[in-house]
């Protein structure tokens, strides 16, 4: 028989009115002394007031902008290793949206989770700042967009910090600072001395109503603003353009080079739709459009064009190049020589081909008649393509026409000087990406470094020691080409996609004068190891920040090209929307009649339909963050943001199972009551000894099932609503477990404080309090845990070394799993994984060990190994096989039935 007997310990002040100064370890006890709320005791129903007071006793350490449970300096980690876990950076427009909320909760969680493993972790924020929205306010409120930013920018800091988040606002920045926007310059510059960007004349969508350049992606299937709503306008304009396209190829291979992790698969393939095939070859010329052109209100007398070729033999024998019939050059009567009788147009410019330097005349016409032209060029050769160039092979017959054609003794306009070079520069081509368009026509922008001569046209970049530049600074006296003194800073900014593709850079060096960063700052910290964002975002932002860090990796300046190993685009949030059904005009709930489950609008008495959308003012479905930290408290809040749905999947709220996490709180209150009152006041009981050790074999193995499964939700799979479930299950567990077992179980014990610990990064105030009456009682852990410090001076658990793991072997598509201590798991090679799975009979029943494959191996310490075996002598069933087994096995069914009905 076991004998536990009664402690004479009593822990009056953990239960009862002790004020908090008195019992948090080692944080300034003198700045929170005189902090206050409404005393408590575990006695008392775990009520909303009773949160909110635990919240605000702990809310000095756990939460706020200094956030010393996460952010004191005297937090020394444990490990070398860096984490920089970084979540998109909002746009400052006034108010958080719960998208919002979701986004940093789920970055703070991981951020914690990191710490409590003792990395370093990097977590900073900031602000996407410049942009059209500002504008439109300043417009409408008659204030300055800079001083309704810098507001907006107060107001959201101050929202982020409520919702209890640890960021580091030691690294923040914003993108309108004059501090971060010089550096946006120099990058520009850089591109520029790399000849990566060119002014040319394109045809733009306007928005008439914002007065601004919209890129296509802006444009819905209507040809309407994604802002405004108006009906765009096809605009000619002289535009800047970075020459993303050259870095196709490049950007494309990173794809699929293995750097890319988690939560790429879907972007990999977004991300590949984007840049297109990569078929054939490009380069670019420049041609004279001197008294051919319209005024357009540029004073450039050259025009680039783009030509595509599938080899540089073609390029080298081509007697002619076409002309997209798209080009504004085409559509311009000026421009054309004469039209033949088929329609085809010749030009009166030519163009001087960069292998031969003979000057060769520039033909277009119809797209239906003329050969297609990739969506990335304008021009081609006049070669004869093979099908697997796809469409560009169409229409091949004009080209038979064409080549017969005399194209000889034509009057064209004279090249550029110097059009022609030793070696022209050529680049693998994408059939459909074309260049960067950054050009913006607003103000509150980065503004683009270029000082242009406004007699002659002529431009050239800012000189570094002038950065920042604005409107307001000196240039220089004359222009270096004409003489004139006439010269202003190109009056277009930076599209804010320019902006945020690097600013994830910045925050590494965030206060450096003289380098845009310190190599040597960066160099540990990259890549960045969890990027948190939008879904919305995986195509554009993710593109162009790629870009341009595999720009910075050729400068010599980033030690990796891709910036993001592992993403997590994390799905919208959704409300209930209401929406006429005739109308499909969306409807305020206060103005929708609800009568025995029929919808209708009180006002049209129009049928309404309740559907769930993203949150968005126009939908009338938004709520207000704030308003559900009222209702919930922090906590519950941070826990509803990440609970039941997977992070890639949209969430619905209100949530489906407020009133079962609510109820699961309680619980674990309730349970944290019976195991002080336990330890406090348990009485003397006799155990019998098989009972008990099974007991504590029981709550062994529920305590390592929960923490490995946990411990891999939080760091590999990042699947936080996984670890929330497993949570509930280890509660249900140990609530299951005899009271009168909680006073001498050290397994209890364990398990226990490992499920506090375990919820910390996700509910840090209850955590704290929960911890703070455990450490208190808790006697039989000293050795485990740091029972003098708080919850988050903890160590994260670890799984015992002799708790079995998973040895999952896959033999011939089957799985078997094998049971692996884990102190031999963890660091166990592919030979001796495979000698443990032939000790298995049903392994060994299956295979041959001579004639045994290892197809895959992998380890995750602490969790599983996986091994996949494959009998080589066994045939290997293709698609072809099963489609011919299913067919066999229908026709033999068939005849079974027919036999049976004979």
């Amino acid at each position: 028989m076991r004998v536990i007997p009664t402690t004479l310990r009593r822990h009056q002040f953990l239960k009862h009115r002790y004020h908090y100064a008195s019992t948090v370890s080692a944080f300034h006890h003198a700045e929170i002394r005189f902090y206050s709320w409404k005393n408590f005791t575990l006695e008392e129903e775990l009520t909303l007031e009773i949160k909110q007071s635990i919240e605000k006793k702990w809310s000095k350490y756990v939460y706020g902008q200094k956030c010393p449970a996460e952010l004191s300096k005297s937090n020394k980690p444990i490990q070398e290793s860096t984490k920089y876990i970084l979540s998109m950076f909002p746009y400052p427009s006034g108010r958080l949206h719960l998208g919002h909320v979701r986004v940093y909760t789920f970055s703070d969680v991981v951020a914690r989770f990191y710490r409590l493993q003792g990395h370093k972790v990097i977590h900073p924020m900031g602000w996407d700042a410049f942009g059209l929205p500002a504008e439109n306010a300043a417009r409408d409120n008659n204030i300055e967009p800079e001083k309704w930013t810098r507001d907006n920018i107060d107001f959201m800091k101050r929202q982020i910090i409520s919702m209890g988040c640890s960021f580091d606002w030691d690294r923040e920045l914003a993108t309108c600072d004059p501090s971060y926007y010089k550096w946006t310059q120099w990058l520009f510059l850089k591109l520029w001395e790399k000849g990566l960007v060119y002014k040319k004349r394109a045809y733009v969508y306007w928005d008439p109503v914002d007065k601004t350049v919209l890129a296509e992606e802006q444009v819905d299937s209507e040809m309407r603003s994604w802002r405004s709503g108006a009906k765009v306008e096809k605009k000619l304009l002289s535009q800047w353009f970075v020459k993303t396209a050259v870095y196709a190829e490049q950007l494309m291979s990173e794809l699929t080079s293995g750097n890319l992790k988690d939560g790429w698969r879907d972007v990999i393939d977004l991300q590949k739709h984007w840049i297109g095939s990569i078929k054939g070859h490009f380069c670019d010329c420049v041609v004279s459009v001197n008294n051919i052109l319209d005024f357009d209100g540029s004073k450039s007398s050259h025009e680039p064009l783009r030509i595509w070729f599938s080899e540089v033999s073609a390029l080298k024998n081509t007697k002619y190049f076409i002309l997209r019939p798209d080009h504004f050059l085409a559509a311009s009567e000026k421009a054309v020589l004469k039209v033949l009788e088929n329609g085809v147009k010749v030009m009166k410019f030519g163009v001087m081909n960069p292998v031969t330097g003979l000057m060769l005349p520039v033909l277009s016409g119809p797209s239906k008649i003329m050969p297609v032209i990739p969506e990335s060029s304008d021009c081609r050769t006049d070669e004869l393509l093979t099908e697997e160039f796809g469409v560009l092979s169409a229409n091949e017959s004009t080209l038979t026409a064409l080549s017969k054609l005399d194209l000889s003794n034509l009057n064209l306009t004279e090249p550029v000087p110097d059009g022609r070079k030793s070696e022209f520069a050529y680049h693998t081509s994408s059939l459909k990406l074309r260049d960067w368009l950054v050009s913006r026509q607003r103000g509150w922008g980065t503004p683009i470094p270029v000082i242009e001569c406004q007699d002659c046209g002529h431009s050239t970049i800012a000189p570094s020691e002038l950065l920042p530049v604005s409107s307001a600074s000196i240039l220089q006296d004359r222009c270096q080409q004409c003489g004139s003194n006439d010269l202003q800073l190109e009056s277009d900014t930076l599209d804010t996609f320019f902006d945020s593709s690097w600013y994830f850079l910045r925050y590494l060096d965030p206060t450096n004068e003289y380098k845009i960063f310190d190599p040597l700052k960066v160099y540990n910290d990259l890549p960045v190891d969890i990027y948190i964002g939008g879904k919305e975002h995986a195509t554009l932002h993710l593109y162009y920040a790629r870009f341009m860090n595999h720009f910075i990796h050729n400068l010599g300046l980033s030690p990796v090209k891709e910036p993001f190993h592992k993403l997590i685009p994390m799905g919208v949030v959704m409300g209930e929307a209401y929406c006429a059904e005739n109308s499909g005009k969306y409807v305020k709930p206060e103005d929708v009649i609800n009568e025995d489950g029929k919808l209708t609008d009180k006002e049209t008495g129009e049928s309404i339909t309740k559907i769930w959308e993203k949150m968005s003012k126009s939908k009338h479905n938004g709520i207000d963050p704030e308003g559900v930290l009222q209702e919930y408290g922090v906590d519950m809040t941070r826990l509803l943001s990440v609970a039941e749905a997977a992070p890639t999947s949209p969430r619905h709220w209100p949530p489906n199972n407020v009133t079962g996490f609510l109820t699961w709180q309680n619980r674990l209150w309730t349970l944290t009551r019976n195991f002080v009152d336990t330890k406090d006041f348990g009485d003397i009981l006799f155990v019998d000894d098989e009972e008990w050790a099974a007991s504590e074999a029981k709550i062994f193995d529920s305590r390592n099932y929960y923490l490995k499964g946990i411990t891999h939700n939080y760091g590999e799979t990042s699947q936080i609503s996984v670890a929330v479930s497993r949570f509930q299950g280890l509660l249900g567990d140990l609530r299951n477990v005899p009271v009168k077992y909680l006073k001498e179980s050290l397994e209890f014990e364990r398990a226990f404080g490992v499920l506090i610990i375990c919820i910390y990064p996700i509910l840090p105030a209850f955590s704290a309090q929960l911890w703070q009456s455990f450490r208190g009682v808790a006697t039989h852990t000293e050795a485990e845990y740091n029972l003098d410090k708080e919850v988050w001076e903890q160590s994260w658990p670890e799984v015992d070394q002799n708790y079995k793991l998973d040895l999952i072997c896959t033999v011939n598509g089957e799985e078997i799993i094998v049971k692996v201590e884990r102190q031999y798991l963890d660091g166990m090679d592919e030979d001796t994984a495979l000698e443990l799975a032939f000790e298995d009979p049903e392994i060994a029943k299956r295979l041959n060990k001579e004639t045994t494959n290892i197809m895959q191996y992998k380890v995750d310490p602490g969790f599983r190994a996986t091994l996949g075996l494959l009998d080589r002598t066994r045939k290997i069933i293709t698609k072809k096989d099963i489609k011919k087994i299913k067919k066999e096995n229908k026709k033999q069914k068939q005849e079974t039935k027919s036999a049976q009905q004979a």
